[in-house]
């Protein structure tokens, strides 16, 4: 036995699968807080790239940041922090700033430590005129 299908109702049915299928397609959000490593910032208006780094070789600590502004943008603020876990908090251990009105802006500082776990976080500021972007970036965590 022989059963015709008309053109509505495989179109009908065609239809449905691209519903449910459509269904699953995944959603991204973008974090303003961005973890460890250097990051190709597109989201951003006045920032394309920034980068936080620590690493700890013996008692001395090393933190690091590096931000690359857009040609749209006059200057930047970095603040570098870093920060030692205790009782399950972050506190900042030594605190360090720049501005700079170049395109590329790097900052490097040493700390002496003691035993525990450390990381950096950097904080940066990027001005035009009245306008600002802030952006935060942690570098990974280290233990001592």
């Amino acid at each position: 036995m022989k059963k015709n299908v008309s053109r509505g109702a495989l179109f009908a049915i065609c239809f449905m699968l691209v519903v449910v299928l459509s269904g699953t397609v995944a959603v991204y959000a973008v974090d303003v807080e961005h973890q460890a490593g250097e990051k190709i910032i597109d989201e951003y208006e006045y920032i394309s790239s920034a980068s936080t780094n620590l690493s700890i070789s013996g008692d001395m600590a090393t933190a690091s940041a590096k931000i690359t502004r857009k040609s749209s943008a006059d200057r930047v603020k970095i603040t570098m922090n870093l920060q030692q876990k205790k009782d399950n908090e972050w506190n900042t251990v030594k605190s360090w700033g720049k501005n700079s009105s170049s395109r590329v802006t790097y900052i490097e500082k040493t700390k002496t430590v003691s035993g525990g776990l450390y990381r950096v976080y950097t904080k940066v500021i990027t001005y035009t005129g009245d306008d600002s972007e802030t952006i935060k970036i942690y570098s990974k965590t280290k233990k001592h």
